[in-house]
C-alpha cells in the first residue's frame, strides 16, 4: 500500500505541474478534445486486430478531423516478470509489431482535405520492475495527402506503472513523441500524461492530457484533453 500511495503522490504532482504550465500558457495556446473508440480482438496467442475511430475537434477555433483505421499486430517474445497479465496483451510482450491503414478527413475553416496512410510499427519494451513498463514505439508512415505522397517517422517513448488502492487498480503513464520528415527534420513533439482504468478485462477507459508543440502547424502550441474507450475481445469472442 505504501508503494501505491507513493506512486499516486508522484503522479498527482506531475499532473498538477503540467496543469499549471498549461494554464500559464493558455493565452498563447489553442485547445482540442480528442475522443476515440478502439476495439482490440485477440485472434490467437500471437496476433491481434485493432479497429478504431477518432474525432479531433477545436474548442475555440473552427477545426474538425475524423480518423478511422485498423492494424494487424504480431506479439513476439512474452515478458515473464509481470505480476499478472495486462488487459492490453501488447504490454505482455517484448516486441509487438503492427501494420495498418488510416484514413483522415479534415475541415479547417471550411477548407477540406483528406489523407490516406499506411503505417508500420515496431515497439520494443521491457519491465525494469514487475509493475513498471518502458516501451519505445517506432512508426513509419507512408502518406498520401490530397494525392501528394510523403513519408514520416515517429518515435514515442512510453513509461507506465500499475497501481492499486484497495481493490481499485489503474495504470498511470507518461510519454513523449517526436515527429520527423525529410522536408522539415524534427518538427513536432507531443508530451502526454494519463490514466488507464480497466474493468474486468473487457473495457478500459484512457483519459489524458497532451501538449503539442509544432514548428509547421497553424495551431501551435496545442493543449488536448483526450478520452479513449478501449474494448478488448479475447480469442475472437
Amino acid at each position: 500500500m505504501a508503494k501505491s500511495v507513493s506512486g499516486i503522490s508522484c503522479l498527482a504532482g506531475l499532473l498538477f505541474a503540467l496543469g499549471t504550465a498549461a494554464s500559464a500558457q493558455t493565452s498563447g495556446a489553442t485547445g482540442e478534445f480528442w475522443p476515440q473508440v478502439a476495439a482490440h480482438t485477440q485472434l490467437d496467442p500471437t496476433k491481434r486486430l485493432l479497429v478504431y475511430g477518432e474525432h479531433d475537434k477545436g474548442e475555440d477555433f473552427p477545426y474538425s478531423q475524423w480518423k478511422v483505421g485498423g492494424q494487424l499486430g504480431f506479439q513476439l517474445v512474452r515478458i515473464e516478470n509481470a505480476i499478472s497479465r495486462d488487459i492490453d496483451s501488447d504490454k505482455d510482450h517484448h516486441l509487438p509489431l503492427a501494420a495498418g491503414y488510416e484514413y483522415l478527413e479534415t475541415d479547417q475553416s471550411g477548407k477540406f482535405s483528406h489523407e490516406d496512410r499506411i503505417t508500420v510499427d515496431a515497439t520494443p519494451g521491457f519491465r525494469p520492475h514487475a509493475s513498471w513498463l518502458v516501451r519505445d514505439r517506432n512508426r513509419e508512415e507512408f502518406r498520401w495527402k490530397n494525392g501528394e505522397y510523403s513519408t514520416r517517422y515517429r518515435n514515442r517513448l512510453w513509461v507506465d506503472a500499475n497501481l492499486r488502492v484497495g481493490d481499485f487498480r489503474f495504470t498511470a503513464y507518461t510519454s513523449a513523441e517526436a515527429f520527423h520528415d525529410s522536408a522539415h527534420g524534427w518538427y513536432e513533439a507531443q508530451y502526454t500524461v494519463g490514466l488507464q482504468v480497466p474493468y474486468r478485462r473487457l473495457p478500459m477507459v484512457d483519459t489524458h492530457y497532451l501538449r503539442q508543440e509544432c514548428n509547421t502547424c497553424r495551431r501551435n502550441p496545442l493543449n488536448v484533453w483526450g478520452l479513449t474507450l478501449n474494448v478488448f475481445f479475447r480469442n475472437g469472442s
